[in-house]
């Protein structure tokens, strides 16, 4: 009985081999020294004011030499009148077959962002090869320029930019939701935002100097790494980065913290009411100003109270400036509100965050208080 049970099992195996063998061409397949294996994508424009943009798409790739082990990094360029049309002139001046799904960053010049990133989305997501956890940057200037950088170490620039938006996720609060696929959704949802790390050169060296926030498809406001910190704070969950407390006399004391973030909505005839609730679970990790910290919990309780204060000030700072100057939703409460009261209404929910009451409460928890001054 064993035996006829193996002999089936061994024929569906030689069956489905057949078949395969039989269905597959084996001359679809092309040699890895015949690819162009992209690894960044950039957006530029030469002309945005024409009905139809005139588009720079640079691409670098890695190329395997025949015959040699060496990796070869270029970077090739197609211009052209809509994204799309870039492919023929690119292929024109490239040898070899190009695939995509395997490029690691996908950057956007400041210049694209502000115009409109939708051309850029649509293709991306209508090719079933493409890469949707690429990581997502906005750059200022041309992103060929940053393609074509040379880091020492690296194959390519683009390699070093992916590690960059992946580590952001330290000492800065902010989220990992900068993949293509988080671009995706979060311009297309409703109450949503995208927002992606920006990125610009500094004396030959790349450096994330600050947060792009998008309404719709369209960059609007560009923060700088401090406000960054303190936007992260109020529209993510789960983030961590370092909080700075700076006494009378100038000394610092710094925490790290990882935020547990609730939203709470309430609407009261035709206006909304947002409570954002920060939960600030936290280590020091410098400490220049408080003295006898692990023998007295009263300094424990009095640094967590200034840290409060602190978080909730810079809070309601930025919470006046989003609805009286950027006039728009950057913290993603539109989402909250459309989930507990429906969706698809045609609610402006820009005007509506805009226009509500919005409280933070900051609770901050010292776990670890280091070993105090020596």
């Amino acid at each position: 009985m064993k035996w006829m049970k193996l002999k089936k099992i061994y024929f569906v195996i030689a069956m489905l081999v057949f078949v395969i063998s039989y269905m597959v061409d084996v001359n679809e397949y092309v040699a890895i020294e015949n690819l162009d294996i992209p690894i960044g994508i950039g957006y530029d424009l030469i002309n945005g004011k024409t009905k139809n943009p005139l588009y720079s798409i640079p691409i670098s790739v890695y190329q395997f030499l025949p015959g040699n082990s060496t990796l070869n990094t270029i970077v090739t360029t197609g211009k052209a009148e809509g994204i799309a049309n870039t492919r023929e002139d690119r292929q024109t001046k490239s040898n070899r077959k190009f695939i995509l799904g395997t490029e690691k960053v996908v950057l956007i010049s400041q210049e694209v962002a502000e115009k409109s990133i939708e051309d850029m989305i649509n293709i991306l997501f209508n090719n079933t090869y493409a890469n949707d956890t690429a990581r997502v940057a906005i750059f200022k200037g041309k992103t060929i320029d940053a393609l074509k950088t040379k880091v020492k170490g690296y194959s390519s620039s683009a390699d070093y930019i992916k590690g960059m938006i992946d580590s952001c996720i330290n000492y800065n609060f902010f989220s990992n939701n900068h993949k293509m696929i988080d671009v995706y959704t979060r311009v297309l949802g409703e109450g949503r935002s995208a927002t992606l790390p920006y990125i610009e050169m500094d004396n030959g060296e790349f450096k994330m100097t600050g947060m792009g926030i998008f309404k719709g498809s369209k960059l609007k406001y560009l923060s700088d790494r401090k406000e960054a910190k303190i936007i992260n704070l109020l529209r993510e969950n789960k983030v961590s980065g370092i909080i700075n407390l700076r006494s009378k006399s100038g000394e610092m004391t710094n925490l790290n913290a990882l935020s547990m973030k609730k939203i709470k909505c309430k609407k009261e005839g035709d206006k909304y009411k947002f409570t954002i609730n920060l939960e600030l679970d936290s280590d020091i990790i410098e400490n220049n100003s408080y003295k006898k910290v692990a023998d007295d919990p009263k300094i424990t309780k009095k640094i967590e109270k200034e840290t409060e204060e602190v978080v909730t000030k810079k809070s309601y700072n930025f919470i006046k400036k989003m609805q009286n100057e950027i006039k728009f939703d950057c913290l993603e409460l539109g989402k909250v509100a459309a989930a507990k009261y429906g969706r698809r209404t045609n609610i402006d929910w820009d005007k509506v965050v805009c226009e509500s009451e919005i409280k933070v409460n900051v609770k901050v928890k010292l776990e670890r208080l280091g070993r105090g001054i020596l």
